[in-house]
């Protein structure tokens, strides 16, 4: 191979390297995939409903279905025509988890007319809840409800209830900041000036070194549904004068309590073949002033030489490990979720070590640029093989529960009612 296209690969590679998304597989939204619930034969998707048990009354759940391609890719929609169709085995239902609902044995006064319903059981902070999904025919009793996000995408701001995520239009993968409801209706800045900071050192060859600045995005597409807001964004690379298109989308998705940004590392090549150790990816940002923030980490730190035995004891089971850092003073709290494949953290050591860089000032390796104190994550990203290898960001806010992200169901079950 030429030295022009050796190094031509080598570029490929740490632009694909640089982080970037796709589509993945209240607080966390229960995910019912295909499969797990089958509605009878010519239902509609505006047929749909979702209810719960509070008491001795029969609520309505906030839910939204996404319809999905072939290739499990979000249809994003110009009007709502398209919930008038039949539904799809490829869609997906979610629905909030806010609270725990107990399971119900007597349908008595169900609220809608159904041949049958499927039975959800997850888990909500440590209890068992139980939920019940249903194609309707003719108008519930009890009316949907709706969680109404106020968003303007051209500002670069979503605000719920419980947040304002204010996003970093150039690059939508940052944010300039966000805030958390102190549940007296004032929100107060968590954290700021998010950034971004990747390195390739690469094996006989120059390091190459990219930072937010030369990453931009374009909002491809957004939609709101019943529970929030979600958009597909585009992203491109500034190499030089040049302006690569890196042909990578990632549909985020806004909730009431929560955010979710799919994420994957895409390698043309295998990593250790090309990088030495210290190639990585660095996502870090500022506490604000408005608080004596605290944080703790349930995540190895950056520097300790912690055994991999140890993380994936600690942080994993059987299929999936689970990190995450919580800021919190006082009733406001902000949690940073990160899932990712046991077998990637086990077989390519690529999971995240939390940065503080009040601890670790003079250690050049995570430094910001801008010389302020930050906390961060760190990715080593040199012993990647040649493929794609995602991973999910996911943000909470005042929820202090132990529950992870999205809320997966312990079982489904079809009821005759």
């Amino acid at each position: 191979m030429n030295r022009y296209a050796e190094t031509m690969k080598i570029l490929n590679l740490l632009i694909l390297c640089s982080i970037f998304f796709e589509q993945p597989l209240g607080a966390c939204p229960v995910y019912l995939g295909r499969g797990q619930v089958k509605p009878e034969r010519f239902t509609k998707r505006n047929q749909l409903a979702v209810f719960a048990k509070s008491g001795s009354q029969w609520i309505a759940i906030p839910f939204q279905i996404d319809e999905r391609t072939a290739r499990l890719k979000l249809v994003f929609h110009s009007n709502k025509s398209w919930l008038n169709s039949k539904t799809h085995p490829r869609d997906r239902i979610l629905f909030e988890s806010n609270q725990a609902h107990p399971k119900v044995t007597n349908f008595t006064g169900f609220p809608c007319a159904s041949k049958s319903v499927y039975e959800i059981k997850y888990k909500k902070n440590g209890s068992t809840s139980y939920a019940y999904v249903a194609w309707c025919k003719g108008v519930s009793k009890v009316p949907a409800t709706k969680r109404e996000l106020e968003y303007d995408l051209g500002v670069g701001r979503v605000r719920s209830n419980n947040y304002v995520y204010d996003l970093n239009k150039a690059n939508y993968m940052l944010f300039h900041a966000i805030y958390a409801n102190d549940k007296k209706g004032n929100f107060i800045k968590v954290i700021e000036n998010s950034n971004l900071h990747i390195k390739g050192d690469v094996k006989n060859f120059l390091n190459l070194r990219f930072g937010s600045n030369d990453i931009k995005s374009t909002l491809e597409a957004h939609e709101k549904s019943s529970m929030g807001i979600f958009a597909r964004i585009d992203f491109f690379l500034h190499v030089l004068f040049f302006k690569v298109k890196l042909k990578l989308l990632t549909d985020i998705s806004f909730y009431n309590t929560s955010a979710h940004i799919p994420m994957r590392v895409s390698l043309p090549v295998n990593g250790y073949d090309y990088l030495n150790m210290g190639s990585r990816l660095y996502y870090y940002w500022q506490l604000s002033k408005d608080k004596p923030w605290k944080f703790r980490a349930k995540m190895p730190v950056h520097g300790l030489n912690v055994k991999k035995s140890e993380v994936l004891k600690k942080y994993c089971n059987r299929y999936y490990c689970h990190f995450r850092l919580d800021i919190y003073h006082g009733d406001i709290s902000l949690q940073l979720h990160f899932n990712i494949n046991r077998r990637v953290v086990d077989k390519l050591d690529f999971y995240p070590t939390m940065v503080d860089n009040r601890e670790l000032t003079k250690d050049r390796v995570v430094r910001s640029t801008d010389g302020k104190d930050h906390l961060g994550v760190y990715f080593e990203g040199s012993r990647l093989p040649k493929g794609s290898h995602p991973w999910d960001f996911w943000m909470k806010v005042n929820d202090d529960s132990k529950d992870s992200c999205p809320t997966k169901p312990l079982s489904t079950r079809k009821i005759k009612i």
